[in-house]
């Protein structure tokens, strides 16, 4: 049954990394998931490490949040820029994989052209919203690659060799 268990864990965090490119699906938090996937099993973490990771979680995902408005803001960008990089982020999932990356890009480009930008204003409010969006997606795979780790640590045996306060 523990084998369940693991494959649960990895496919989460397996779907999560998946989700970092994908806006629809809730990447990190399905990572953190799989972390959890481990908790009926020998191989459970301990609750300090999950408190970690989960602080972790928030934190990136602010980062992420940010990331963009910030990327939007400093390249003079407005708030039709920011939906419209979203709105081309979740139309760019039905052209994967390129429409993952041009999406966000021209999504904002046309979304600040709509909202009434000169042509030069809204090339760059699309690159800073584009830059914004792939800070935000490093560092969400950084941690869903992390989160992976985890499990392979804990498995292979790194939660036994230490002193788990957490439990």
């Amino acid at each position: 049954m523990d084998s369940v268990w693991i494959i649960l864990a990895y496919f989460a965090i397996l779907i999560g990394l998946i989700g970092c490119f994908v806006p629809v699906l809730p990447g990190i938090a399905l990572a953190y998931a799989g972390l959890w996937a481990l908790m009926p099993t020998p191989y459970a973490l301990p609750y300090n490490i999950l408190m970690w990771a989960g602080i972790a979680l928030v934190v990136v995902f602010l980062l992420d949040f940010l990331a963009t408005s910030w990327g939007v803001k400093k390249f003079h960008g407005s708030r039709w820029g920011s939906f419209g990089s979203c709105l081309g982020a979740i139309i760019g999932i039905f052209f994967a994989p390129i429409g993952l990356i041009l999406g966000p890009l021209a999504g904002a480009f046309l979304g600040e052209l709509i909202g009434g930008r000169a042509l030069r204003t809204a090339s760059k409010s699309a690159i800073g919203s584009f830059l914004g969006f792939l800070f935000g997606v490093l560092l969400k795979v950084i941690l869903c690659l992390t989160y992976g780790w985890i499990v392979t640590w804990a498995i292979c045996g790194g939660v036994a060799g230490c002193s788990s306060g957490g439990y």
